[in-house]
């Protein structure tokens, strides 16, 4: 991750406990009363106290996507209690063209990789996704001993 998706989620996430400001990160991302604009576009949240949502906006590019990593690396590091207590880390990347958002969990010995598609337009809850897979790894988790590549659920993750 680049030094500049670490201070843009920094950023971010210090707006939300002060309740707002300005910042300008670099030529194309600004941070506003709690909202981060790529290009223009509002591609992340704070919808009410604990409800942090994402917009690809359409552009599903290596940016917008570190962007999102230094919201949640940053999230987690200053407010772990939204996120679930077993987990590992959670991203968003590209696989075969399309936006997914991924959780990794740790069960004992075992790592389980849980990945599921989002849309390209609409907000989403990462912290949403986060709590749905801790629950699924907790379920496939317990009966098995060894890791998984990656369970990848089908269908889009609902927008807001």
């Amino acid at each position: 991750m680049r030094n500049v998706d670490i201070h843009a989620g920094t950023e971010f996430v210090i707006q939300k406990i002060k309740n707002g400001g300005t910042c300008r990160i670099s030529s194309n991302t600004n941070v506003r009363d709690g909202e981060m604009y790529l290009f223009g576009n509002k591609i992340a949240k704070w919808d009410n106290e604990h409800t942090l949502l994402f917009n690809m906006c359409g552009y599903g590019t290596l940016t917008t996507r570190a962007r999102f990593d230094g919201i949640l690396d940053k999230a987690r590091q200053v407010l772990p209690e939204l996120f679930p207590q077993n987990m590992w880390k959670m991203f968003v990347s590209q696989y075969k063209h399309e936006q997914w958002i991924e959780y990794l969990e740790e069960i004992g010995d075992i790592r389980i990789k849980l990945a599921q598609r989002i849309s390209d337009y609409g907000y989403f809850s990462p912290l949403q996704f986060a709590h749905k897979a801790s629950c699924i790894v907790y379920d496939v988790g317990k009966n098995h001993t060894e890791d998984f590549k990656c369970l990848r659920l089908k269908g889009v993750f609902p927008t807001i």
